[in-house]
């Protein structure tokens, strides 16, 4: 990218006397002119739809005032917050804080797709005594709501919540706890040596069949009373 730069003052060429040939304007000069106007508007990019290659430098901006914006939204786009460390403000607040530790949200994160989550996944890491959750999004009590190793009543503790916050179950290393009613399929082994896992539990209209080791079935029949 190069900058226009006038060869020749053709203004001064007023001030000479006539008959002075450099008061002549000749066509090499006007020739590395265009030349040289050529050459800058050719690196330069459009003001519409403009195509860049190789790296663009910016400003640094700041949350209210972002360097990398569109037009009529002087508020809303990218701005450098520091060493490795960009933003994104909304209106002049930051929303978005990405840098090479991980990105950090301020407000709801909402998606219509799959969430993928890499490494630990989603936590507290400020805080071991508090509970974080996850809600759907129509009713925000109803989900998984997971405590911290130093809470007071409910350490290491996770919850499954229905309705209005109302907990249906919990689990922690001691074991899972079913508040109501537990629902099994109905399913009927093919013989004592059907296909089966240790310790599944299934029914028919005749039978209870549990299995209790590699395919290997008990079954017992119940009747009404």
């Amino acid at each position: 990218m190069s900058d226009y730069t006038k060869i020749v003052d053709y203004a001064a060429k007023d001030a000479l006397i006539t008959g002075n040939p450099v008061k002549l304007v000749k066509g090499t000069e006007l020739g590395a002119e265009y030349d040289a106007i050529s050459v800058a508007i050719a690196t330069k990019a459009n003001t519409a739809s403009p195509a860049f290659t190789g790296v663009s430098g910016f400003a640094v901006g700041a949350v209210g005032a972002p360097s990398i914006y569109m037009t009529g939204y002087a508020t809303t786009g990218w701005y450098n917050i520091g060493a490795n460390n960009w933003g994104f403000a909304v209106s002049g607040a930051k929303v978005l804080d990405i840098a090479n530790t991980g990105l950090s949200v301020t407000g709801t994160l909402s998606s219509t797709g799959d969430y993928k989550i890499a490494g630990t996944g989603i936590y507290n890491a400020t805080a071991t005594n508090t509970s974080l959750g996850l809600f759907a999004d129509t009713n925000a009590y109803a989900g998984i709501k997971a405590y911290g190793s130093s809470h007071a009543t409910k350490a290491n503790v996770t919850e499954l919540l229905a309705g209005t916050g109302v907990v249906v179950g919990s689990f922690s290393s001691t074991g899972l706890a079913v508040t109501g009613d537990i629902s099994v399929s109905t399913k009927t082994p093919a013989s004592a040596a059907a296909a089966g896992v240790a310790g599944t539990i299934t029914w028919d209209a005749n039978y209870i069949y549990c299995c209790i080791a590699t395919n290997t079935w008990r079954r017992v029949a119940h009747a009404t009373w």
